[in-house]
């Protein structure tokens, strides 16, 4: 899959064959292997085409495309400078169906877009205008490669891409890991050009007495399987959310009854809290 506007790869078509088809060629050609080997090793190896009389290869491929209309959801809350925005955003797609099974996604990630729409509530609820204007989106086509945060920040809903100064992700924030005994371990990843976002972290969890174990790391440029990479590469300074990975994961077990929902509910309370300080504060 490609998103439309994107470049069609020039790269040449890569094709295997079976063992049989390769003792052929090597049989016929009068190929050496051992001594192949002997000069790749030494570094003496010169390749030369062999032909092979009598033998012919032919290939034929054939290509049927189509093409698939996705959509974003995205909210908005326009803030007192409507020329800058920050954005928290959760996939709202997973796998589908397979072999008759439904692969619910509860983890990933029910849990990261409903933790969006909560926030997104949250902020309404507060009737307070923030200074930077808020997107709360739920992303398409992530499972597929990350297509839906790719698509808007080639093609932003508001404004220019250089004008979005914060992104937040969501992506499964409701399960345990094996060694989380406790129940309340959680990971962020930020850009570590941006410290401040660490300490912000911190403060907020310790003043609210938030049941957290956080594990917080900071990357130069973070990137992943998750819809943060896009706006890392648009230069754009991240907070990545994850609670935990486990044997559910892209498995149709991932079910609504192993959410830890304490656990998802305290990630969200800190999120808002993230959220609200990107929106009306400084964040280096």
């Amino acid at each position: 899959m490609r998103l439309d506007g994107k470049e069609i790869s020039t790269s040449p078509v890569t094709i295997s064959i079976t063992e049989r088809v390769s003792n052929l060629i090597i049989k016929e050609g009068g190929l050496d292997i051992a001594r192949y080997e002997k000069e790749a090793a030494a570094g003496t190896l010169k390749f030369k085409p062999v032909v092979i009389p009598g033998m012919n290869a032919a290939l034929a491929v054939n290509i049927n495309s189509r093409r698939i209309n996705a959509r974003n959801v995205i909210a908005y809350i326009e803030g007192e400078n409507p020329d800058e925005y920050v954005v928290v955003g959760a996939h709202m797609d997973h796998m589908g169906m397979d072999n008759g099974k439904i692969w619910n996604g509860a983890d990933d990630n029910a849990s990261g877009t409903v933790g969006v729409m909560t926030i997104a509530k949250a902020f309404a609820a507060s009737g307070v205008k923030p200074k930077r204007s808020i997107l709360f989106c739920a992303w398409t086509g992530e499972e597929k490669g990350l297509y839906g945060s790719e698509y808007f920040t080639m093609y932003p809903s508001m404004g220019k891409i250089s004008d979005y100064k914060f992104y937040m992700n969501f992506d499964m924030i409701a399960r345990d890991a094996a060694n989380d005994t406790a129940k309340n371990m959680a990971g962020i990843t930020y850009t570590k050009a941006y410290p401040r976002l660490e300490e912000i972290t911190k403060s907020i969890a310790a003043q609210y007495k938030l049941n957290l174990k956080l594990n917080i790391r900071s990357q130069e440029a973070p990137t992943g399987g998750s819809d943060y990479t896009a706006f890392t590469e648009n230069k754009i300074p991240v907070i990545a959310w994850m609670a935990a990975m486990h044997p559910d994961y892209h498995q149709p077990s991932d079910e609504v009854s192993l959410v830890n929902w304490n656990k998802m509910l305290e990630i969200i309370k800190l999120g808002y809290l993230q959220l609200w300080e990107a929106a009306n504060g400084e964040i280096k």
